[in-house]
């Protein structure tokens, strides 16, 4: 077996037991039958563009995080994420547009400092 058909569907197992989807679930969202996803993610069977494409709507992951194999996707990080954010839109629901306008801009400048640092402390250590 091929060691990135391994890993891909190392990935796409673990992102679609992160989200609480079924095997059976994954394929319908897909429109693959349940067999060929049992083989993608075993790595038993090459994948289409097609057919990766399906299954990374179907998940809501961008090509990029699936073929970043520096970070592999925990579970549990998928969840905590999953719900830190659904605390967040608890606090925000009962908010005003303008409110939740704020807090997005907020966020935005806050996380682009975030990464001005880490680029900073990044070039740093590459010298």
């Amino acid at each position: 077996m091929d060691e990135l058909l391994l890993l891909l569907g190392e990935k796409i197992r673990t992102v679609r037991e992160a989200r609480g989807l079924s095997q059976e679930e994954l394929a319908e969202m897909a429109n693959i039958n349940r067999s060929r996803i049992s083989n993608i993610e075993t790595g038993k069977i090459n994948i289409t563009i097609n057919t990766l494409v399906s299954i990374l709507n179907a998940l809501e992951i961008h090509y990029a995080d699936l073929f970043n194999f520096n970070e592999q996707i925990k579970t549990s990080d998928i969840k905590e994420k999953k719900y830190l954010l659904e605390i967040q839109y608890l606090l925000l629901k009962d908010r005003s547009l303008e409110e939740i306008n704020y807090i997005v801009e907020s966020t935005k400048l806050f996380i682009q400092t975030i990464d001005t640092k880490n680029k900073h402390i990044k070039n740093s250590q590459e010298r």
